[in-house]
C-alpha cells in the first residue's frame, strides 16, 4: 500500500512538472517572439548578411572596392604609414578630417506636389496650365497628351516652377480645372547637403595633399600610388559635385505633376454623409474582420505551442487516470 501511494504521489508530481514546464515554454516562446516583432524581425532565428547597393545622395562611395584615404584597404604609397587609427596621413601629421554638426537650413527644401484635374474643355484648360508656367518663369520637364477615344484625352506633365512661385502655380492651376485630388510633400534635405558639402571639402584637400606629396615623389612605385589615388579623390570630387548640383535644381525648382483628363461629365467630390444603416453595415463587417484576425492569431500561436500544448494534455491525462485509480481503489 506504501508503495503504491508512492507511485502515485510521483505521477502527479512528474505531471505537475511537465505542465510547469509547458507553460515555461510556451510563455518564452511568446517572449522571444514579442521581442522580435519589437525590433521589427519577422524571423527571430535569422541570420543576417548585407548585399551590395546603389549609392543614395549623401552616401560615400567607393570607385574601385578600396577606400582611398582609409580604412583596411587604404593605399599606401612607400614612406606613408597608417595612423593609429588606420588612416593614412598625406599630410606629414596626423591629422583627421571630421565633419561638423549638421545644420538645419530652411532654405533647403524640396517641395513636390501632385494634381489629378478633370475638365470638359480639355485644350483650353491644357492652354491656360501652359501659359501659367510660361507667366511664373518655369518650365515642361516632361509633357505627353494621350487620345483614348470618343473624344477622351488625358495630359500628363511633369512641370518646374522656381520655388518662389510654387504656391501660386498651385492655386493658378487648381483654379484651371476641376480637382479630384490634390498632395503636397516638403522634403527638408539641408543635413544630407551639409554633409556632402562637407564631404566634399575634404576630397578637395586631400586632392591638395596628394599633389604636394606627387610633385615631391621620385621613386615610380610612390608616383604610380600617388597617382592612383589622385584619380579616385577626383572622381569622388565629381560625384560630390553632381550630387550637391543634383539637389540644386530640385530646391530652387519645385516639382508639380499635374494629370488632365477630358470628361464629359466632372465627378461630384461632395462627401456624402453616412446613413445609420451604413455604420450598421460598416460595424458589421468590422466586428467579422475582427472575428478572422483573431482565429488567424490563435491557429498561429496554437502551430507554434503546439508541442508544449501537447506535453500538457498528456500530463493532465496522466493525472486524471491516476486520481481515477486512486477514487476506485478507496
Amino acid at each position: 500500500a506504501l508503495r503504491n501511494k508512492i507511485i502515485k504521489i510521483g505521477s502527479l508530481a512528474a505531471c505537475a512538472v511537465l505542465v510547469l514546464v509547458g507553460v515555461a515554454g510556451m510563455f518564452s516562446n511568446g517572449m522571444a517572439a514579442d521581442n522580435a516583432k519589437s525590433q521589427g524581425i519577422s524571423d527571430p532565428n535569422a541570420g543576417y548578411y548585407s548585399e551590395g547597393k546603389e549609392f543614395a545622395p549623401g552616401e560615400e562611395p567607393q570607385s574601385d572596392g578600396r577606400n582611398v584615404i582609409n580604412g583596411d584597404n587604404a593605399l599606401t604609397p612607400e614612406g606613408l604609414t597608417p595612423n593609429k587609427s588606420g588612416q593614412i596621413d598625406y599630410a606629414g601629421e596626423n591629422e583627421v578630417i571630421t565633419a561638423g554638426p549638421s545644420a538645419i537650413d530652411p532654405s533647403r527644401i524640396i517641395y513636390t506636389a501632385k494634381l489629378t484635374l478633370e475638365s470638359k474643355d480639355f485644350e483650353k484648360s491644357f492652354a491656360d496650365v501652359e501659359k501659367i508656367v510660361a507667366d511664373l518663369g518655369g518650365y515642361f520637364e516632361d509633357q505627353s497628351v494621350y487620345d483614348q477615344g470618343a473624344s477622351i484625352r488625358r495630359a500628363t506633365m511633369t512641370i518646374r516652377v522656381p520655388k518662389e512661385q510654387y504656391q501660386s502655380a498651385l492655386e493658378q492651376i487648381k483654379a484651371v480645372a476641376h480637382v479630384t485630388f490634390s498632395n503636397q510633400s516638403a522634403d527638408n534635405v539641408s543635413k544630407e547637403y551639409y554633409d556632402i558639402e562637407t564631404r566634399l571639402n575634404t576630397a578637395r584637400i586631400k586632392l591638395e595633399r596628394l599633389q604636394g606629396l606627387l610633385a615631391e615623389a621620385e621613386m615610380m612605385t610612390d608616383i604610380i600610388d600617388l597617382e592612383n589615388a589622385i584619380s579616385n579623390v577626383e572622381w569622388e570630387i565629381d560625384y560630390y559635385s553632381g550630387s550637391l548640383k543634383e539637389y540644386d535644381s530640385l530646391i530652387d525648382y519645385s516639382t508639380i505633376q499635374v494629370e488632365l483628363m477630358e470628361v464629359q461629365e466632372l465627378t461630384d467630390t461632395t462627401p456624402e454623409p453616412i446613413s445609420f444603416g451604413a455604420r450598421l453595415k460598416n460595424a458589421f463587417v468590422y466586428g467579422f474582420e475582427n472575428i478572422g484576425d483573431s482565429l488567424v492569431t490563435f491557429v498561429e500561436w496554437f502551430v507554434g505551442n503546439i508541442f508544449w500544448i501537447a506535453l500538457i494534455v498528456v500530463a493532465v491525462i496522466i493525472a486524471v487516470k491516476v486520481i481515477k485509480k486512486k477514487r476506485r481503489a478507496i
